[in-house]
């Protein structure tokens, strides 16, 4: 990375940013959880490891959407949606929610090595 005049970080040409990788990596991140909960992938998950802490963080991308879908559910709706056969907007929004948490966390990293840097 070189930083520029303006003091932020941009890719040097011919390198993938790490704001893209992290984008990507965490969007795929997102939808393997929406697989492994919806798609039957070949992991055994139970309902015990779900709401555990280390299910919750191995699955945070797809439980903010389902955390979102409950809120609308229950205070802006005011009864539970169907979604039987209709749940492949969740692996994309899933997807898209791994990949903000994927920039976030680049870009936070990047400001706190930044201070760091400052601070010397």
């Amino acid at each position: 990375m070189a930083e520029h005049r303006d003091g932020g970080l941009r890719p040097r040409p011919g390198r993938i940013s790490p704001v893209a990788v992290a984008a990507g990596a965490w969007a795929l991140w997102g939808t393997f959880g929406y697989g492994v909960l919806w798609e039957s992938a070949p992991f055994g998950m139970n309902r015990r490891f779900v709401v555990s802490a280390a299910g919750i963080l191995i699955l945070l991308p797809v439980r903010i959407v389902l955390w979102g879908i409950h809120f609308v559910e229950e205070h802006v709706a005011g009864h539970p949606f169907s979604f039987v056969d209709n749940t492949w907007w969740i692996g994309v929004l899933a997807g898209v929610v791994g990949a903000a948490i994927g920039v976030l966390v680049v870009l936070t990293a990047g400001w706190g090595i930044r201070g760091l840097r400052k601070a010397r």
